[in-house]
């Protein structure tokens, strides 16, 4: 399927999909503000990669190196285990609830 995403988060959306071995290409929308995002991937996984957008943008907004997850993300090992990388600290983000 092909995902609209926005200029401003185009090197996190790359960044995760590497990580999270999600293959895609990137064509040019109709817009200039935009870029389509070929990805092979459900609308439930792309709402979570976008959770996962919304958490790397925290972690650079704050500037730590600290990752921030979400609970979902908590409870798959092997993603967790790739967000943590080296490191053994992890913020929990709560922009979630907003959601509820």
């Amino acid at each position: 399927m092909k995902y609209l995403i926005s200029r401003y988060n185009i090197n996190i959306v790359k960044e995760i999909c590497q990580r999270d071995n999600i293959p895609y290409k990137v064509m040019p929308s109709s817009n200039d503000k935009d870029y389509l995002f070929d990805m092979a991937i459900s609308r439930a996984r792309f709402r979570e990669l976008l959770d996962d957008v919304m958490c790397e943008q925290q972690r650079k907004r704050t500037k730590t190196s600290t990752p921030y997850v979400t609970a979902k993300t908590i409870y798959n090992p092997e993603k967790f285990q790739k967000v943590l990388g080296s490191g053994n600290k992890f913020r929990i983000t709560v922009h979630e609830l907003n959601k509820l």
